[in-house]
């Protein structure tokens, strides 16, 4: 409100006010109030006049600002017990200076009085925190609430075995007693001490030191939330060799060389619904161990524990156990990928442990199927009498080489058998194998329309007992009028 004090001249006076020099209606008093609708720069000014004398009052600048408003940041954030979280503030509008307060489920915080602040809490639970900011002219705004949540983070620790590692050993650490506390671990990070780190999914790692002496291993648990937690040990490598040699070899039934045989080996691959066979080997000095008990360990693609066998080794220092892959074809598919088989034996106060992986899934599958020419470009429809020619690409996921018959079976748009080609007892090599198979002509006699062709693999022909690889492929085609 702006208010005017006259001196001399002759009441009564007649008032004006004017804004930008522009009259005012209604504006015709002694005071005037100022509601501006728009921020701006501005100036007014009064103009009074008696019965016989015009005056004009000094003019007057107003600074219009823009409404005051506050924002924080993070809005959403989770840490875990006494870790350390800054939120920052961006203040737009008002008049400065600018003062803050800063609260914490509603009640002011002492000293929190600045643009940013840093929350640590001391215990686990939910807060709610947001700004009051107060500018100039008594204006203020508050922030939106920023939710945060303060649980207590992963949990890092791990052991190892053996407990007298050596030189050139294979040292098994194992962080699977790590709790995640409300999340999930999603991965460890070891550092070894000896220039070499290495980030896992899965919580056992291995490791190998060349050099006899002291090293400190560090673990860094991290969850799902980038929430993290890491625990250290030191250990001692001595030099020699460790308790007279002993060895165990973990692998499968697979005929060598592709059974796994070997420190850390590759067994070849298994379809769904096969059954494993799981050896180990335990020994000492190179000489077999009788009535020794092995665990086996097999872990899925997903980390998860499929079994957990003990076996005790024979005269010839072999232990066994068996498992069935899944079968069903959705629930396999699920689990394709690479398994991992864990074998461990006690010995000296020690534990040797070896590892043996192989891939899941259709040992030979149809990854693609292909209408083309008969110059092998695609091609999507046929008129009649015109030879349908198809390119397939098979992958084969075992190490050796697999034996398969192809058969297409080629229907017209009414569903009837207007064709089959069958390639009988093909060598399938490891890996990717693309093949170009020159078809048949369209019958004249086929309806026209949308045609399907099925491509299936098999072990053999179903006569002589043969079985399917992989579930059929399927495509369509279109048949013309000649």
């Amino acid at each position: 409100m702006f208010s005017s004090s006259v001196l001399g001249g002759s009441p009564p006076y007649a008032y004006q006010w004017y804004l930008d020099d522009v009259a005012v209606p209604d504006a015709t008093s002694s005071t005037w109030i100022f509601s501006p609708t728009s921020y701006g720069r501005y100036k007014t000014h009064l103009l009074i006049i008696d019965s016989s004398t015009t005056a004009e009052s000094n003019h007057i600048p107003i600074t219009v600002n823009p409404p005051l408003s506050v924002s924080i940041h993070p809005l959403s954030v989770v840490i875990s017990v006494n870790q350390s979280q800054t939120f920052t503030s961006s203040v737009l509008g008002g008049t400065i200076p600018y003062t803050y307060q800063w609260f914490l489920d509603g009640i002011a915080i002492p000293s929190a009085t600045y643009s940013n602040w840093t929350f640590t809490p001391s215990s686990t639970g939910s807060y709610q925190l947001h700004l009051k900011v107060t500018d100039d002219v008594s204006s203020s705004a508050e922030s939106t609430i920023a939710l945060i949540t303060a649980r207590s983070g992963p949990k890092a620790t791990f052991s190892y075995t053996p407990f007298h590692p050596h030189v050139n050993e294979t040292i098994a650490f194992d962080a699977s007693a790590s709790t995640p506390n409300g999340g999930a671990i999603s991965n460890y990070t070891w550092s070894f001490g000896d220039n070499e780190t290495i980030v896992m999914t899965s919580s056992i790692a291995t490791h190998v030191f060349a050099i006899k002496g002291n090293y400190t291993v560090v673990l860094i648990v991290t969850d799902n939330e980038g929430l993290s937690d890491r625990a250290s040990q030191t250990i001692t490598i001595y030099a020699g060799a460790p308790c007279a040699n002993p060895m165990i070899d973990v692998y499968t039934q697979q005929p060598d060389p592709y059974s796994g045989k070997g420190v850390n080996m590759s067994s070849d691959a298994f379809a769904p619904g096969e059954e494993v066979a799981l050896y180990a080997y335990v020994s000492l000095n190179h000489e077999p161990i009788e009535n020794s008990s092995v665990t086996f360990e097999v872990r899925n693609p997903l980390g998860e524990t499929v079994i957990l066998r003990i076996a005790a080794s024979n005269a010839e220092g072999i232990a066994a156990s068996t498992f069935q892959l899944p079968s069903e074809s959705k629930e396999a598919e699920t689990l394709f990928g690479k398994w991992a088989i864990y074998g461990s034996f006690e010995i000296c106060e020690r534990t040797i442990i070896d590892n043996c992986t192989f891939k899941f899934g259709w040992l030979v599958e149809i990854t693609l199927v292909e209408t083309v020419d008969s110059n092998g470009h695609s091609k999507s429809d046929f008129v009649k009498c015109e030879t349908i020619c198809f390119n397939i690409t098979l992958e084969n996921i075992a190490y050796s080489s697999r034996t398969a018959t192809l058969a297409l079976a080629i229907y017209d748009e009414c569903c009837v058998p207007i064709g089959h080609v069958v390639l009988d007892r093909q060598l399938i090599s490891s890996g990717i194998a693309e093949l170009f198979i020159i078809g048949m002509p369209i019958p004249e006699w086929a309806y026209v329309g949308l045609g399907r062709i099925y491509a299936s693999v098999f072990t053999d022909l179903p006569q002589h007992y043969g079985t399917p690889y992989c579930p059929e492929a399927f495509i369509t085609f279109l048949i013309l009028e000649s």
